[in-house]
């Protein structure tokens, strides 16, 4: 059989009665089956949605593709039930719903959208209304932020702290320059094109951070997208007379949804930067590149959501000469080594290997139908500043938690091996190196920061989808050996 649930937000689908609705959660609309058609409910921790109109409601407990193919389906296979009310579907803990009758099984027939782009955070918002898309892609023409203000651009992929895996960071980095007063200069962002905005998420993280996500196209194969402190007064205004498409209050944050048809041009303001963070955050997904070729497709983060699959850097898609005047901003060394595109990637799995993303055995169900959880995952990759340079980024499901290391990859030995050699060949290997949340993260005076106490991680490829890692500060040891091991799996 085919994957779990989570699998369907990793294709820019459309199924025929299915819809994916939030990082946690799927909606079934129309299924027909007792009682007739109903609308569909599934509950996802802290948050729920109703797509109903007073029931009855359908609470999927499960969701696998028979066909078990990434980009067809040829059955999707359903188990669902059905609540009286809302109330009745609404789960205390995951999965755990009430007054339910008993389960009962459907099978039916997807289709599948081809060639549209999806908004992010799961919802059903698409470029479909859009043109399409002309061949090549010299879509855009305008930095989004003035190269005055701009120091620096950091690429895809980049790990710190909470940034655990490289797939969290789906966009590349435009850092504005810092004031005299050592704070970030509020800076206008500008549409970068002929665009129209699809999508309005606006957040809102604990300590007060409130930014937003804007997502917008030229046509309907790609999807971009800003992550900024503020939105400028036209899309507010917008915004006024819209209806909620969602509103979903989580353990990190809280996510509202605005669909919206705004037609903007490169001398249209968007936004601004600067506000409360040093700079802004600009995502892009081409539905017509081949999907990316994670070993667990099942587990997804990042926020371009439907169309993550289908990552790429927004930098390509300016036209020639803006093009290069961005790519001198990039801050990039050793460009290209270990097969890192100039602008990073967010995609670094090497199967048979321990090179790639990794989970804890303990959370690998929760992550395939809760959704991705950075404190149980694992990065053995390389760097996204750094090309040459390894880096092992953990979450907190060890002594140390949500820390990266970065270290100098050897062709030879058991001490720092190139994580691309290391196979389940019986060794145990150590990795040693610096250590901190920050390491490796771009800082403005455009240099790679490698200051940090010395840690070192242990390692054995226990086979080609599962490992055992712990931890110890210090150096390696001569002869590297386990002490008290997790497993890893993907």
């Amino acid at each position: 059989m085919g994957s779990s649930a989570t699998f369907l937000q990793k294709y820019s689908v459309r199924l025929a009665g299915i819809e994916r609705v939030g990082a946690n959660a799927l909606a079934i609309l129309n299924v027909s089956g007792a009682g007739g058609s109903a609308d569909g409910l599934l509950v996802g921790q802290d948050q729920y949605y109703d797509y109903g109109q007073g029931g009855p409601y359908v609470v999927v407990s499960s969701i696998q593709d028979s066909a078990n193919s990434s980009q067809s389906w040829a059955m999707i296979n359903i188990t669902y039930s059905i609540a009286s009310s809302l109330g009745d579907a609404r789960s205390n803990g995951y999965y755990n719903y009430q007054n339910t009758s008993a389960s009962q099984n459907q099978s039916i027939a997807p289709q599948q959208l081809s060639g549209v782009a999806f908004a992010g955070d799961g919802t059903e918002i698409n470029a479909s209304s859009l043109p399409d898309c002309p061949s090549g892609t010299s879509l855009l023409y305008r930095s989004p932020i003035n190269y005055s203000s701009l120091a620096a651009i950091e690429g895809l992929g980049k790990m710190s702290g909470a940034h655990v895996i490289p797939e969290q960071a789906d966009h590349i980095y435009f850092y504005t320059k810092i004031g005299t007063s050592g704070n970030p200069v509020p800076t206008p962002v500008y549409a970068p094109g002929n665009v129209t905005v699809l999508q309005v998420a606006a957040d809102n993280f604990p300590g007060g951070w409130s930014p937003y996500v804007v997502f917008f196209s030229p046509c309907k194969s790609v999807m971009f997208a800003y992550m900024m402190d503020s939105v400028s007064s036209v899309i507010l205004n917008d915004l006024s007379n819209k209806t909620l498409l969602t509103c979903q209050s989580g353990s990190v944050l809280k996510n509202c949804i605005y669909s919206v048809s705004i037609k903007l041009n490169g001398s249209d303001i968007i936004g601004t930067a600067g506000l409360q963070t040093d700079g802004l955050d600009f995502a892009a997904a081409d539905v017509r590149t081949p999907a990316l070729a994670w070993i667990d497709p099942s587990i997804s983060t990042g926020f371009l959501g439907n169309s993550s699959m289908h990552a790429v850097c927004p930098i390509n898609y300016f036209n020639n000469a803006s093009k290069a005047q961005l790519y001198k901003s990039l801050v990039v060394f050793n460009d290209s080594a270990n097969g890192i595109p100039q602008c990073g990637t967010t995609m670094q799995d090497v199967p048979g290997t321990a090179q790639g993303n990794w989970y804890a055995i303990s959370s690998i169900a929760a992550q395939k139908t809760q959704g991705f959880n950075f404190h149980y995952a694992l990065a053995i990759v390389h760097n996204n500043i750094d090309h040459g340079l390894g880096e092992i980024s953990m979450g907190q499901n060890n002594q140390s938690g949500g820390i990266q290391m970065i270290f100098m990859p050897q062709s030879s030995g058991q001490i720092n091996r190139e994580p691309s050699q290391v196979t389940s060949d019986g060794k145990v290997y150590c990795y040693e190196g610096p250590v901190g949340t920050n390491v490796g993260v771009l800082d403005h005076d455009v240099s790679v920061n490698t200051a940090g106490p010395q840690g070192h991680y242990d390692i054995k490829l226990i086979n080609s989808t599962a490992l055992d890692i712990d931890f110890a500060s210090g150096p390696c040891a001569a002869s590297p050996i386990l002490s008290n091991p997790t497993v890893y799996v993907r």
